[in-house]
Formats: C-alpha cells, structure tokens, sequence
C-alpha cells in the first residue's frame, strides 16, 4: 500500500477501484497504490462556481475507514488501529494534564514565595 502524492506518478496506472468520501475521492490501483483527490469548492456568490482539485497530502494511517473500503487493509487491522490510536490519545491526555498541574503548582510557589517576601516583617494582631 502506497499513497502516491505527486501527478506524474499517476502516468501508466490502472485503477481497480474508486470510491467517494465527502468532497474526496480515493483511487485505488491495481499495484495496491492509491492515490486521494480533494475537491474544494471556492464559490463566491450565485452562479459562480470555482472548484479546485488537487492531489491530497494527508497523513495516511490505518485508522482511514477508505483503506478498508478500497481492500488496501482489513477491518481487524482498521480496528486494531482504531484501538491503539485511542490509547495514544489517552496517554497524551494524561500528559497534557499531568503537566498542566506541575505548570499550575510551579506558579502557585512562585505565589506563595512572592508573597512570604512581601509579607515576611509583617506582624498581625488580633
């Protein structure tokens, strides 16, 4: 399974199977090489339509529901990495959260130690 991202590696194909998927559509060859288009539709008011098409760059991973469409993959390995992007992104939560609590003790310190100073020869009475 290949993404072909440049047009002249289109040149001398055979397509095997095409499929539509939002304003995209996917190609596949019959080498297991596959090829996105994206279609944006750049209107501006009535009766003007401007279209741009353009071979797409996304990212590619086994988590694209096309590839099992186009038989690039099977739905055990679409599931699989389903599965496993969705403990990637619970770990990175928990980073994200673990290390927005120490940025969040670090500044309270910093509070604490700025206010001891500037209350330290400070006496209260009650």
């Amino acid at each position: 399974m290949k993404q072909i991202l440049r047009q002249e590696d289109l040149i001398g194909k055979t397509i095997s199977k095409i499929i539509t998927s939002c304003s995209d559509l996917w190609i596949k060859f019959t080498d297991d090489s596959f090829v996105i288009f994206d279609v944006e539709s750049n209107s501006e008011g009535f009766g003007y339509s401007s279209d741009n098409v353009g071979i797409s760059d996304y990212e590619i991973n086994n988590t694209w529901s096309e590839l099992v469409e186009l038989g690039l993959i099977t739905k055990k390995e679409h599931k699989h990495a389903l599965e496993e992007e969705e403990i990637n992104n619970q770990i990175r939560k928990e980073q994200e959260h673990k290390e927005h609590d120490e940025q969040k003790i670090l500044e309270e310190k910093k509070l604490l130690e700025e206010l001891k100073k500037k209350y330290e020869n400070m006496t209260f009475k009650l």
